[in-house]
């Protein structure tokens, strides 16, 4: 499975984001797969352009750009059980957030930050509880590193690592 795109912008030049997805059939219950991409992230227009007492856009901005790997796992224990595992890494350049040089700075101005390097996995288990009502239990892992550049951010480092999701999926 590959998809491949050349995204035009009128404030930004061409970029070519896509991905590239090979899944191997182990046997009829298991499957790996891997998959690699580029992607890109323009500015918003908050981002860009808004102010208010405390947060300044700027509109020097350039677009995010990420690159990604991914390797997983499925497996179907049974009928009723399934589970896939999976872990990934993500290069970014040009970040955006909103950060302050100091404390004493009266806004957080909208910037293109250092690179960061991002690792984790993912973790979904579902149960096939009858024909109309399942349940799914999901745990994310990310680890987001990036150099000390000294800058105090409004969003950017401020994430849960861990996230537990539990859901219900019920047809009417």
């Amino acid at each position: 499975n590959a998809a491949l795109r050349i995204d035009d912008y009128m404030t930004f030049k061409e970029e070519v984001t896509g991905s590239l997805s090979l899944k191997h059939l182990i046997n009829e219950e298991s499957d790996g797969y891997v998959s690699v991409g580029r992607t890109i992230r323009v500015p918003t227009f908050t981002e860009l352009y808004y102010i208010d007492p405390t947060t300044a856009g700027s509109a020097a901005l350039k677009p995010e750009q990420g690159y990604s790997a991914e390797a997983g796992y499925h497996r179907r224990l049974s009928q009723a059980l399934e589970g896939t595992f999976s872990f990934f890494v993500r290069q970014e350049y040009d970040t955006i957030d909103f950060t302050k040089l100091a404390v004493a700075d009266p806004r957080f101005i909208s910037r293109n930050i250092s690179d960061a390097f991002v690792f984790g996995l993912n973790a979904y288990g579902k149960w096939q509880v009858s024909e109309k009502t399942s349940l799914d239990l999901r745990y994310f892992f990310a680890n987001k590193r990036q150099k000390g550049d000294g800058l105090i951010y409004k969003y950017g480092m401020n994430y849960l690592k861990h996230r537990i999701g539990l859901g219900m999926d019920n047809k009417f």
